[in-house]
């Protein structure tokens, strides 16, 4: 699997993987695949799955169904998302031997929509993220992810946050050294990182995974 190390700093906030329901779309092409062969084949060769080249080809058809399932899973299973306070990872299996992996700053997002389809939102509550990018420059989807309304937010909670950053650099608060000793050192960002932590693991309550 993918080693997800992180900066002790850019721990990761929220670590995502995709729902099950994904892992069904393969195989249902695949039964309406064989159904829609089994109905053209029947009015040419009744009863043509008993024939010698019938179960050749039954055979063969498995046999790729087969392939296509455990190279869909593989491909859906190693694909990750993870969110930090710094910024969103998505690793993706593009192929068996090919994983891409792209990330982008928590500043970069200038816009969040949520794409759901009936099925997937009314029974699952599962949908793709898609990050509209500044600049235009592209975008950054989570997809087949389960409540995305709560990555959503949480994720809109960090750009808050980063603003806030931004807008208070080159500010200064006090730190105290000890019962008698006390001086003001700048803002940074590991020190609203803390905040940041400290308020997530209070209003958001969000769950912390080491591992996928």
């Amino acid at each position: 699997m993918f080693d997800l190390s992180f900066p002790l700093e850019e721990e990761p906030i929220k670590i995502i993987k995709m729902h099950w329901i994904a892992y069904l779309k393969v195989l249902f092409k695949i039964a309406v695949t064989g159904l829609v062969l089994f109905v053209l084949l029947f009015p040419t060769v009744p009863f043509w799955w008993q024939t010698y080249y019938g179960r050749i080809g039954i055979f063969i058809f498995f046999s790729i169904a087969i392939i296509f399932l455990v190279k869909d899973f593989w491909k859906k299973f190693a694909t990750v998302y993870v969110v930090t306070g710094e910024k969103l990872i998505d690793v993706t299996q593009e192929k068996i031997l090919k994983r891409i992996v792209t990330e982008i700053g928590i500043e970069n997002i200038e816009k969040i929509k949520i794409k759901k389809n009936f099925v997937r939102r009314r029974i699952f509550d599962v949908g793709d993220i898609i990050f509209g990018l500044k600049n235009e420059v592209g975008i950054l989807a989570f997809y087949n992810i389960k409540s995305p309304e709560e990555i959503r937010k949480i994720i809109n909670c960090l750009i808050d946050e980063k603003k806030e950053i931004v807008s208070q650099k080159g500010s200064e608060c006090k730190v105290s050294g000890g019962e008698i000793s006390e001086e003001k050192v700048p803002l940074t960002v590991s020190y609203y990182g803390e905040k940041l932590k400290q308020k997530k693991k209070e209003n958001l309550k969000l769950v912390k995974k080491n591992k996928i």
